[in-house]
């Protein structure tokens, strides 16, 4: 099992998906806890004065943004590397051009 684990935790995407996944369903089992022991109905803790849909608006651009940062800073990154690839075929005479750069 733990093994298992570790595989899927070192893994690029499933440790996100398992990350994602522990910081959605920590706060909502607290939550829960709270909800039995006060004897306060579940969703009436989840409804603290901001809509939901709110909630939702400012994770999703929050991620928007991540990602379009992200796979910016990366792009750059592999233009970088694909250049300097080129560069060292081109110092070794298999190709006459190497375009632009930034």
């Amino acid at each position: 099992m733990k093994e298992l684990i570790e595989k899927y935790w070192n893994d690029p995407v499933w440790s996100k998906v398992i990350a994602s996944g522990l910081i959605v369903l920590l706060p909502l089992l607290g939550i829960k806890i709270i909800s039995l022991l006060s004897k306060i109905p579940f969703l009436e803790i989840l409804s603290f004065g901001i809509p939901l849909y709110w909630i939702f608006i400012a994770i999703l651009v929050y991620r928007v943004l991540g990602y379009i940062t992200f796979r910016k800073a990366d792009s750059i990154s592999v233009h970088e590397r694909v250049r300097d690839e080129l560069v060292k075929f081109n110092e070794k005479g298999l190709i006459l051009f190497c375009g632009g750069g930034r």
